[in-house]
């Protein structure tokens, strides 16, 4: 993947991968909620990647820039032995297996990284923003949504745990919401093949820093639940 050849063939890949998902409704409806969320929000980038995005964006750049290079700096500085985290499990000895593990793992450099914050993300993804989705329109290769807005309607040890969840609470696409009050939209889509489907989102603040005790399994739950009185058997009823 380091070589050049190799960088660039990754990029091919992933270009061919991106466009036979064009025709996925999946992906298609999930683009829709992309281009017409908060462009301030994170979820509004483009989610993908294709030759422009990784290839001729950076080229066009001023200065250009170097994607196997950004590789490699981000490889050199965020893969090291501090940041990850290893499990074994085998009948052998501790001794045996800690010797096959430093054996296999040793040359793995344990220099100091820096935090993986949203500005270092940032800075590895600027040519990729740059095709992200607006609520105005897509890029040339996203999914053409054939969508009319028909109208607008009414865990572990506690102090590591502590500061886990205020990292979460840093991320950027925690101070800002994807979907604002005033997202009460109406779409109709034509999709590709034949299928009928009603979804309904409720935007809810982000949660990721409540881990420990997931509130929206509690709501999923509640939603999901198909016996006497549930939403399902009201639904039934009508």
């Amino acid at each position: 993947l380091f070589a050049a050849s190799g960088t660039e063939r990754e990029m091919k890949a992933v270009d061919s991968e991106h466009n036979k998902n064009l025709q996925d409704d999946d992906r298609r409806e999930h683009q829709l909620l992309r281009g017409t969320s908060s462009s301030s929000h994170p979820m509004s980038r483009f989610g993908a990647g294709n030759l422009r995005t990784l290839l001729h964006l950076p080229q066009a750049a001023d200065p250009p820039v170097d994607v196997r290079q950004e590789l490699l700096a981000f490889h050199k500085e965020q893969y090291v032995a501090s940041r990850m985290r290893l499990a074994v499990i085998g009948h052998e000895s501790l001794q045996e297996i800690q010797k096959w593990v430093e054996s296999s793992f040793e040359p793995i450099p344990d220099t100091p990284s820096s935090p993986l914050t949203q500005a270092t993300t940032e800075s590895a993804a600027t040519a990729a923003t740059e095709n992200a989705p607006t609520a105005e329109g897509q890029p040339e290769e996203q999914p053409e949504m054939k969508a009319k807005e028909k109208v607008e309607i009414e865990g572990g040890d506690a102090q590591q745990s502590g500061s886990a969840a205020q990292r979460l609470r840093e991320r950027a696409w925690t101070k800002t919401t994807a979907f604002d009050k005033g997202w009460k939209r109406a779409f109709f889509i034509s999709p590709v093949s034949e299928r009928r489907q009603l979804a309904l989102y409720f935007p809810a603040p982000a949660t990721q820093s409540e881990y420990r005790t997931k509130p929206s399994h509690f709501v999923s739950h509640l939603v999901g639940h198909e016996g006497p009185g549930s939403l399902l058997s009201v639904l039934k009823g009508l």
